[in-house]
C-alpha cells in the first residue's frame, strides 16, 4: 500500500471513530473526553425533573416527591460543566448536526438551580450533598459569564452603529451615544478581534465608519479606503505612524477602538 494511501486511511479511521464516540459517548481515553449529546440529556432531564417536582409540590403527592427528588439528583451530579470535548476538531460540525448549543444547555439549569435553593437535597450522604451543592455552583457560575459575555456582544452592536444612530437621531452626541453603549463599563473586556468578528458580512456598518471619518472635522484618527490598503492615520501625528491594513473589517475594527478609547479620554 502505497504511504499515501496508509495516511488517508489512518485519517479516515481517526474521523469514523471519534464519530461514533461523539454519537454514543463512548470515552477512547484521549484527555477527558465525554459525551456532549449524555451532557445535553442531563440537563433537559433536569429541567423535566425540576418543574415535575413544582408541580407535585403544589399537589401536596409527597409520595412521588422522594423519587423525583433522587433523579434530580442524578441529572445533576451526571452533568460536569467543567470537562471540555476532546474532539474539539468534529465538535462544531457536528453540534450543527445535532444542533448543541452549550448555551441553551446551560439555560436549561436555571430553573433547577432556583429549586436546589428553595428545596436543597434531602439526600443521606453529604458527600452526594456536597457535589450537588458544587455542580449547581459551577453551573450557575457559567451561566453569570454567559450573561456577561452576551451583554457585552450587545454592547458591541451598540458601539458599531453609532454613526448611523448618530446621523439616524440628530440630537444626540457621539460621546453620548458611547456612554448610553455602556461600553466604558467593560472597554477593557472588548478587543480588536470582537470588532472584528462583529463587522464580518456587515458591509454597511464599515460604509457608515468611513463617512464618519470623512466627516470628521475634529483632529484625531480618520479611517483611508485604498484600492490595495486601507489606512488609519492621526491628524496630530506624521505619516510615519500612519498603520496599513490590507483588509478594511481589521481596519475598520482598529479605528473604531482608537477612535472610540479617545473621545472617552
Amino acid at each position: 500500500m502505497k504511504k499515501k494511501s496508509k495516511i488517508l486511511l489512518i485519517v479516515l479511521t481517526f474521523f469514523l471513530t471519534s464519530l461514533i464516540s461523539f454519537v454514543i459517548g463512548v470515552n477512547l481515553g484521549f484527555s477527558d473526553g465525554y459525551s456532549l449529546l449524555s451532557d445535553l440529556r442531563c440537563s433537559t432531564n433536569a429541567f423535566y425533573y425540576t418543574i415535575t417536582l413544582e408541580s407535585l409540590r403544589d399537589q401536596k403527592i409527597d409520595q412521588v416527591i422522594n423519587s423525583m427528588e433522587s433523579k434530580l439528583d442524578g441529572s445533576i451530579i451526571e452533568h460536569n460543566v467543567k470537562k471540555k470535548p476532546s474532539f474539539a476538531f468534529f465538535f462544531i460540525p457536528l453540534s450543527h448536526i445535532f444542533n448543541f448549543d452549550s448555551k441553551e444547555d446551560l439555560s436549561l439549569f436555571k430553573k433547577t438551580i432556583a429549586y436546589r435553593k428553595q428545596y436543597p437535597s434531602t439526600n443521606e450522604n453529604n458527600e452526594i450533598r456536597n457535589i450537588i451543592a458544587s455542580h449547581l455552583k459551577e453551573i450557575e457560575e457559567e451561566l453569570k459569564k454567559t450573561k456577561t459575555m452576551e451583554s457585552i456582544e450587545i454592547i458591541i452592536e451598540k458601539i458599531c452603529k453609532i454613526p448611523f444612530d448618530f446621523n439616524s437621531l440628530g440630537n444626540i452626541s457621539v460621546y453620548d451615544l458611547l456612554k448610553e453603549s455602556g461600553y466604558n463599563q467593560v472597554r477593557n473586556q472588548i478587543t480588536t478581534k470582537d470588532i472584528t468578528n462583529y463587522l464580518k458580512d456587515k458591509p454597511e456598518i464599515i460604509n457608515d465608519w468611513l463617512q464618519y471619518s470623512d466627516d470628521k472635522r475634529s483632529p484625531g484618527y480618520y479611517l483611508a479606503k485604498g484600492r490595495i490598503f486601507h489606512v488609519i492615520g492621526n491628524t496630530e501625528e506624521n505619516e510615519k505612524s500612519n498603520r496599513i491594513y490590507f483588509n478594511l473589517t481589521k481596519a475598520c475594527a482598529n479605528f473604531i477602538k482608537l477612535e472610540i478609547d479617545r473621545i472617552l479620554e
